[in-house]
């Protein structure tokens, strides 16, 4: 089974698989998630969800199984589809949780993608193992994500340096409340050090973080550590759960 969108900006990702089907003999459905535009070519999710009623019993899964495939963005090479199985993605969100302090009270502010391993774990993943509220953005805008970071009163943002650096320039003319907003976990690149120092200026608690699709996150600081520690640092090892 194979889930596409059937609208992606201008492109139809499911009349482009379509024609590869014959070649894919272990291919037996394809699914039109159906948000943007209807399914005209294939079997629509909104019609599966309509035609069947929830699982009344939990599916029974070996820890070891393969649970998901997530694609590097290949900066060292071609993408690769990194095999990850239950107990990699527990191990990760149980580490980041627990370093972070995260419990279901927090309120996740996720602006990456979901198909991305940023979005998957720490927008999804995350927030269902604590019990926690993820607000997900569908494309990123600072004056969509400044409004939902005050609405929603999120508590934490996870995203890369430019999130941060539009947000800080949006703030500049259009001030909010975000007393809500224990930290903004900044990863992807480095942190400048004017980022830095505007973020603490501005009451935000910014914090660095290192890690790879392979195994999400290798190293963060500490909500405690000073300025310097996230400035020239990713912080320490997390220790797997």
């Amino acid at each position: 089974m194979f889930f596409a969108p059937t609208l992606f900006k201008q492109t139809r990702p499911v009349d482009l698989i379509l024609p590869l089907q014959n070649q894919l003999p272990q291919l037996q459905q394809l699914v039109g998630v159906d948000k943007l535009a209807p399914a005209t070519s294939a079997l629509s999710l909104s019609q599966i969800i309509a035609d069947n009623t929830p699982l009344t019993t939990a599916i029974t899964v070996h820890g070891d199984e393969l649970a998901a495939v997530l694609f590097t963005s290949g900066t060292e090479g071609l993408p690769k589809g990194v095999m990850l199985t239950h107990n990699n993605i527990l191990a990760s969100e149980r580490a980041y949780c627990a370093r972070l302090n995260l419990t279901w009270q927090d309120v996740f502010m996720m602006p990456a993608p979901l198909g991305h391993a940023t979005g998957f774990l720490h927008g999804v993943t995350a927030p269902f193992l604590i019990g926690a509220r993820s607000v997900l953005l569908d494309i990123f805008t600072p004056d969509a994500c400044l409004a939902l970071l005050e609405q929603q009163r999120c508590t934490c943002m996870l995203g890369a340096t430019p999130f941060v650096y539009d947000l800080l320039n949006l703030l500049e003319k259009q001030p909010a409340d975000l007393s809500a907003l224990r930290f903004f976990l900044c990863g992807g690149t480095t942190i400048p050090k004017k980022v830095a120092r505007e973020c603490q200026q501005r009451g935000i608690k910014l914090l660095s973080v290192y890690g790879s699709t392979e195994s999400s996150p290798h190293a963060v600081v500490n909500l405690d550590d000073p300025l310097s520690r996230f400035m020239h640092t990713d912080g320490y090892a997390c220790r797997r759960c």
